[in-house]
C-alpha cells in the first residue's frame, strides 16, 4: 500500500509526468526523467487507490532551472509536482517508511483520542450543530431528511454510527462518491472550530497519521495492517491545508 505521506527513493531512472503550481489556481505540464537515487514524498492530495501517484521531491530545487524553465522568473510561479505510476514506485523504488514513528489512533478514549471521530468536538453546518464528525458523516448518507435528523440528535456518536449502519433506509445515490468529500469536511469543520485540537494537529508536523482500526480497512488499516487509512489520509489533508491555508500548490 502506498499511502500518503510516506517517502521513498528510485533505484532506477524514471519517466515522469509533471504540473508547474502557480498561485493563480492554474497550471502547466511537463515531462520529466527523474535520476536514480531521489527522495521524494507522496502528496498528501493523493488517493492511496490511484494508478498515477503525485510526488514532491525532497530536494525539488535541484531540478528547478531544468523542469520550470523561464516561468521559474514568474511571480506567479509556485511550486512543482512530478507524477508516478503506482507500478514505478512499487517495483523500482525503496520505501523509506518509518512506521515507528508514525502516529497511531483509535478509540477517543485512549491517547491521540482527539483524532478520533468519537470525539467531542462539534461544529456547525448549514445552521445545524453535529456533536462528532460521526453524527455529521452518518447523517449525510440519507435521502431520507427525518432519518438524517435522528441521527444528527442521536446522544452518542456509537448510537449515530449504528443508526448509519442501517440499510433499512435509502442511501443517497451517489453517497460512494461522495463519501471521501464529505469526510473531508466534517474533519475540516471540527479542526477549524476548534482551536485547542487544531494546535494538537499541526503539531504532529508531517507524522503519518493511521488509524489503526482493527474492524475497519476502508477508513483505518484493519486488523492485518494493510487497510488504505482513509481516515488518516483526510487528517493529513486537513493538517496540511489549515497550516497553509494559501498554499495553492499544496506542498505536501
Amino acid at each position: 500500500m502506498i499511502y500518503p505521506g510516506t517517502k521513498y527513493k528510485n533505484n532506477k531512472e524514471l519517466k515522469s509526468s509533471g504540473t508547474i503550481h502557480f498561485n493563480m489556481a492554474y497550471s502547466s505540464g511537463f515531462d520529466f526523467l527523474l535520476p536514480k537515487g531521489e527522495t521524494f514524498k507522496v502528496s498528501y492530495f493523493t488517493d492511496p487507490t490511484d494508478e498515477y501517484i503525485q510526488v514532491w521531491l525532497e530536494n525539488s530545487s535541484k531540478f528547478e532551472n531544468q523542469v520550470v524553465g523561464e516561468y521559474l522568473k514568474s511571480e506567479k510561479y509556485d511550486s512543482y509536482s512530478l507524477t508516478l505510476a503506482k507500478e514505478q514506485i512499487e517495483s523500482s523504488c525503496e520505501s523509506l517508511v518509518d512506521f515507528s514513528d508514525a502516529l497511531y489512533f483509535y478509540s477517543s478514549k485512549e491517547k491521540h483520542g482527539e483524532f478520533s471521530n468519537f470525539a467531542d468536538f462539534g461544529f456547525e453546518f448549514q445552521e445545524k450543530f453535529y456533536s462528532t464528525v460521526e453524527h455529521f458523516y452518518q447523517s449525510q448518507k440519507f435521502s431520507d431528511d427525518d432519518y438524517s435528523e435522528k441521527i444528527r440528535l442521536a446522544s452518542t456518536p456509537k448510537i449515530a454510527s449504528e443508526l448509519g449502519k442501517s440499510r433499512n433506509h435509502k442511501l443517497k445515490e451517489n453517497w460512494d462518491e461522495i463519501k471521501n468529500d464529505l469526510m473531508f469536511l466534517g474533519v475540516k469543520l471540527k479542526f477549524e472550530n476548534n482551536q485547542e485540537i487544531l494546535e494538537t494537529l499541526i503539531g504532529t508536523d508531517d507524522r503519518l497519521l493511521i488509524e489503526n482500526s482493527p474492524y475497519d480497512k476502508y477508513w483505518g488499516i484493519g486488523q492485518d495492517g494493510t487497510g488504505y487509512n482513509h481516515l488518516g489520509t483526510v487528517l493529513m489533508r486537513v493538517r496540511e491545508i489549515l497550516k497553509t491555508p494559501h498554499n495553492n500548490g499544496y506542498k505536501a
